[in-house]
């Protein structure tokens, strides 16, 4: 799945480079990652801060 997941990525990143360029693409995956941190401190929020019960 690891693998699935980071072929994904890159995957995702090469056509947002070909429509949009490296800029426009660095600055999305740079707001993508701040996504998925602000979403992942409300788990922890959420959770009483145990990364246990988090996918």
């Amino acid at each position: 799945m690891l693998f699935i997941s980071h072929d994904f990525f890159h995957r995702w990143r090469m056509v947002m480079e070909e429509k949009f360029g490296t800029e426009e693409t660095a600055d999305l995956v740079d707001r993508f990652w701040q996504s998925v941190g602000e979403g992942k401190g409300e788990s922890y929020l959420n959770t009483g801060g145990s990364s246990k019960s988090i996918e």
